[in-house]
């Protein structure tokens, strides 16, 4: 009655759907490409590839939008990058990124564990001409132009069909992971949360978790452990993921809905 002018403003949630065209457009000055929006301030959230953190984990559930997330991850870049700039390898043994990559960008789509090894070797042995020589300046190694090329995004889909007990067809990129961000590398992996916590002993996620890599862990059992930076998946509706990144620290983000073709 005192302040008739002044209520208490209503309580702000994250919607339950969040479609992809209410994120805002790709800014090729930003630092990375929106993927969502935060619970704090409903405000977009973005994965930066090429700044410190070159590389990305996403746990969960079938059904919980990993293969979704992926989806807009390669939207976005593919909106903010040229052909000539950007390649992306795709490792979807289950196609459900099928045609999402036009073949303009794409370097290679490895449906099979012999094609994926293939062309983890081919492209190993690329990334390794790039290693930094003994007359390379420290002005270059600063500005990172001492080599020329495209920058390598993998995006792989259900990693826990690609490395089995049988092997695993990713590990020619496990010794440049650690300079991705030098060597122009990037990896995107998801995996179900499921049965997380045995392959966390994997030399491809080792390696990513020594990294501190960040990454989305969407529904999941707790149980599996701690899988991302000290912080456990926890059960959440379709399509919400916990971001973690470096330091434990954690915010529930709302990915943005991209329909498949």
């Amino acid at each position: 009655q005192r302040w008739p002018a002044a209520r208490v403003p209503a309580v702000r949630v994250l919607p339950r759907v969040y479609p992809y065209a209410d994120l805002p457009p790709v800014d090729p000055r930003a630092a990375g490409v929106p993927v969502g929006i935060a619970e704090r301030d409903l405000r977009p959230v973005g994965v930066d590839l090429r700044g410190a953190d070159p590389h990305l984990l996403v746990y969960g559930d079938g059904e919980t939008g990993k293969s979704n997330l992926l989806r807009v991850i390669l939207r976005g870049y593919l909106r903010r990058y040229p052909p000539q700039e950007l390649g992306v390898v795709v490792v979807d043994y289950r196609r459900s990124l099928l045609g999402v990559v036009p073949e303009e960008d794409l370097l290679a789509y490895c449906p099979t564990a012999d094609r994926t090894l293939a062309v983890a070797r081919e492209v190993a042995a690329s990334i390794a001409q790039r290693l930094p020589g003994p007359d390379v300046t420290p002005r270059q190694l600063r500005a990172r132009d001492w080599w020329r090329g495209l920058e390598v995004l993998w995006v792989v889909d259900d990693y826990d069909l690609v490395a089995t007990a049988g092997g695993n067809p990713l590990l020619p990129l496990v010794e440049y992971l650690p300079q991705g961000r030098d060597l122009g590398l990037h990896l995107v992996l998801a995996r179900r949360t499921g049965g997380a916590a045995r392959s966390l002993m994997d030399p491809v996620i080792q390696r990513l978790g020594d990294l501190a890599t960040p990454g989305f862990l969407f529904s999941g059992d707790r149980m599996e452990g701690r899988l991302i930076n000290g912080v456990a998946s926890q059960r959440l509706p379709a399509g919400r993921a916990l971001y973690a990144t470096r330091g434990g620290v954690a915010q529930l983000v709302q990915v943005a809905w991209l329909p498949p073709d």
